[in-house]
């Protein structure tokens, strides 16, 4: 009866195993260690994402109230800044404002400034997909591409229409090229675009590589910098790292409240291919919502696209972990009934074996709690032993040597007296070698510190940055700063206490302090509790 039960509870316990490796197994998409702990963190953002947009929202109509000036070259600022705060976030309140910052430029009369409220205009009604209103500024801004801004401007929404409806906009960049300090942000955009539309990916990322510190000033074009990073590793063919860079970006993006942006939905595009649909379709759901609010055409295009495949992926999806569960859950009832039926047998038998069964379990438990009391009670017992040893012998050799010091000095005092009075005392004192005494000193602490703590060397050198690790003098002798260190091992932190210790200026100990602290991998709290922990 027990065999025909233990084989029934064999077979059905490795059936639930397998059901549980198969499902386990829909979660490794093949991506990084790293690479998961980012989408993770995506994952918790993207849930806090309706909050932030909604308290954005709501700072939006305050800072304009603020913003609102009397005159008119302070209006079309304002006007300005507010169309950027709309700029990522909604396109009809960003054409509203950049219609008004127009009008006002027209107001004061700057012909630069009506070209490039012209060509901002046209910008934002191309992303909104509206070209009929967006070529006629387009023309008309055409006539003023003499100043350097309206001409970079002028080919940078060109650019845009080629890129909108499917055209290389390489003949564009090439122009702008000549139009833009290459040192800065937008001049070094320019390269990238220009190199990536000449089909040299690898010339863009090395540009981006370069740049990186340039390019990511902010959160804002930390999500830029990351978007076109993981484009230009697509192209290259490193999907890892292009997930990894857009997953970056979408980071920013969510943190700082935006609506238009493209890393989220072709993250999950990403991770579509390589079979993450669920994750793929919580994105881009999120993805589409503030598409179809910020009303950039590119986006709801790109998204629409994408959809359809996901969503048909996800239901079916759905439908198999229904099926998967339903056999789980009938897979635990079999289960269950199993272990009713083996746990009645077992209680037949259990008045059989349980007095013995429970004599052996304290006994071994017993055992096995002396075998470690007594391990722990020799270890520390030998602990204590060399610490007792070291410091004794220690304690003798510097009495001894004491005792030996003042002999002497009393020898040679009276000894100088008796011959030539006070000036032989000077000269005698004078004659008394102090540095000799403190190297014989620092030499006694090196050699007593080192035999109880042999290792210290290698595990200080394991908390400091590489360039600033620490050795030994041919002699073995310890510097001033492993000294420090030392003395910071033994509970002594003040810089007045160590410097009297080792015979020092509190300046040259404070110097040293700093040193150490530069060269520190961790911070001046951190570093002290690391160092009291060696032993």
């Amino acid at each position: 009866m027990m065999k025909k039960t233990t084989s029934l509870l064999f077979s059905i316990i490795m059936a639930a195993a397998i059901a549980g490796l198969s499902l386990s197994s829909c979660k490794d998409k093949g991506v990084g260690t790293d690479t998961e702990a980012l989408l993770e963190q995506l994952d918790s953002a993207s849930v806090c994402h309706a909050e932030a947009v909604r308290l954005r929202e709501q700072q939006i109509p305050r800072e304009i109230n603020l913003k609102m000036a009397r005159t008119d070259s302070a209006k079309y600022k304002a006007y300005g800044e507010i169309r950027m705060m709309y700029y990522t976030h909604n396109l009809d309140s960003a054409i509203h404002y950049g219609t008004l910052e127009y009008e006002m430029a027209r107001r004061i009369g700057d012909r630069e400034r009506i070209t490039l409220g012209k060509l901002t205009l046209a910008r934002l009604h191309v992303l909104h997909g509206n070209f009929r209103d967006a070529i006629p500024l387009i023309n008309e801004a055409s006539q003023d591409t003499l100043f350097e801004n309206v001409a970079y401007k002028y080919m940078d929404v060109l650019a845009l229409i080629d890129e909108t409806t499917g055209y290389n906009p390489i003949s564009w960049y090439e122009k702008m090229m000549s139009h833009v300090d290459h040192d800065k942000i937008r001049g070094i955009y320019t390269k990238v675009n220009y190199y990536r539309y000449s089909e040299m990916p690898e010339v863009a990322d090395s540009i981006l590589e370069e740049e990186k510190s340039t390019l990511q000033n902010n959160d804002y074009n930390k999500a830029i910098y990351h978007n076109v990073r993981g484009i230009v590793l697509q192209e290259l063919g490193d999907t890892l790292g292009a997930i990894d860079c857009f997953a970056k970006s979408a980071l920013y993006d969510l943190s700082t409240a935006v609506r238009d942006y493209r890393s989220l939905w072709q993250l999950a595009g990403l991770l579509f291919a390589r079979g993450d649909t669920e994750r793929a379709y919580r994105y881009l759901s999120l993805a589409i919502e503030d598409a179809e609010y910020s009303k950039v055409l590119s986006n709801r295009i790109a998204i629409n696209a994408m959809m359809p495949d996901i969503l048909e992926t996800h239901e079916k999806a759905v439908r198999q972990n229904h099926r998967r569960v339903s056999l789980m859950v009938a897979g635990i009832a079999l289960m269950a009934l199993a272990l009713l039926l083996a746990l009645l047998y077992v209680i037949s038998q259990r008045n059989k074996v349980q007095r013995i069964s429970e004599r052996e379990r304290n006994l071994n438990a017993q055992l096995q709690n002396g075998n470690e009391e007594l391990k722990r009670l020799n270890r520390e017992l030998g602990e204590s032993n060399k610490v007792k040893d070291a410091y004794l012998v220690q304690y003798l050799q510097l009495t001894s040597d004491f005792v030996h010091d003042i002999e002497q000095l009393k020898t040679g005092v009276s000894s100088a007296y008796r011959t030539k009075g006070v000036s032989g005392i000077e000269k005698y004192l004078a004659q008394i070698d102090d540095r000799k005494e403190t190297k014989k000193f620092h030499s006694n602490f090196d050699s007593t510190f080192l035999a109880l703590f042999p290792g210290f060397v290698e595990k200080v050198n394991e908390l400091m940055k590489e360039e600033c690790r620490l050795s030994l003098g041919r002699d073995g002798s310890m510097s001033t700063e492993l000294r420090v260190l030392a003395l910071i091992r033994l509970g002594i932190t003040d810089s007045d206490s160590i410097a009297k210790f080792l015979r020092k200026s509190v300046t040259t100990i404070y110097n040293c302090r700093v040193k150490l602290r530069n060269g520190a991998l961790f911070d001046r709290v951190e570093m002290t509790e690391k160092l009291q922990k060696i032993s």
